[in-house]
């Protein structure tokens, strides 16, 4: 049993050896993970052009806070602008138009021309005030008659030329008639539309006075009727020459 004991020192020694220098293991605690780095943001940026077409100005842009935006969120605002104009737009704005129809003011002068008929004569309404010589009027609207590309109305809208006549004789104190004086002046009848409100007004065309000596008014008669016909008259004819041929045209 000795000889058993002494064989076994040897290996217990060693054993014992190895034991005392051995250290104990730690267990590794796993190394923290870094975080992620955040991917770079890139953010809205001041486009003259874009926000000019918008209306905004850069002081407004500024005021807004839109530089705060990404441009992502900078990306979907825009659309957003654009789809609602572009919807609006295609709606017709339909209540801004009637707002700014109601407010805008326009005006036509003269008779529509529609057709031939309508610019195949010279239309004129005459009027005078109650102190001038019912002979004088009554001859100026006959000789008026007797040219035949022009026509008496009743109506000022259906006028190219309404013409108002002042006539007196010219008489001495002595009773000693000097002649008749005419002042005659020219205007075109015109309609001015605000919103749904109609109103006719007159756009001053031509004046002049005249004079004639002696008793007969007929001289005047024919020296206010020539001058129309050579100046104002004239004007009207050539403007219907010209509907005409558009109309005529637009029937090719």
């Amino acid at each position: 049993m000795n000889n058993h004991i002494q064989t076994l020192y040897p290996a217990l020694f060693l054993i014992c050896s190895l034991l005392s220098f051995a250290q104990p293991i730690k267990p590794q605690s796993p190394q923290a993970k870094s975080a992620p780095s955040r991917p770079k943001v890139e953010m809205a940026a001041w486009s003259e052009k874009e926000f000019n077409d918008l209306g905004i100005t850069k002081e407004a842009y500024l005021s807004m806070g839109l530089e705060k935006l990404t441009a992502a969120e900078y990306k979907n605002l825009l659309d957003t602008l654009v789809v609602r104009d572009f919807i609006a737009e295609s709606k017709g704005k339909t209540e801004g138009r009637q707002e700014a129809a109601s407010a805008s003011l326009t005006y036509s002068c003269g008779p529509p021309k529609l057709d031939e008929a309508s610019v195949s004569k010279v239309s004129i309404f005459v009027e005078s005030s109650s102190d001038t010589p019912a002979e004088l009027m009554s001859g100026v609207r006959q000789r008026l008659r007797n040219i035949p590309d022009v026509q008496i109305v009743f109506e000022k809208h259906e006028a190219d030329l309404v013409i108002l006549v002042l006539g007196f004789q010219d008489i001495l104190q002595n009773g000693q008639s000097m002649g008749y004086i005419a002042a005659t002046t020219v205007k075109i009848p015109c309609l001015s539309r605000l919103g749904g409100n109609d109103s006719q007004f007159e756009m001053y065309q031509d004046g002049f006075l005249q004079a004639t000596a002696g008793k007969s008014i007929t001289e005047l008669v024919e020296l206010i009727v020539t001058t129309l016909d050579s100046k104002d008259i004239e004007v009207i004819r050539k403007e219907n020459a010209i509907w005409k041929k558009s109309l005529q045209n637009l029937k090719k």
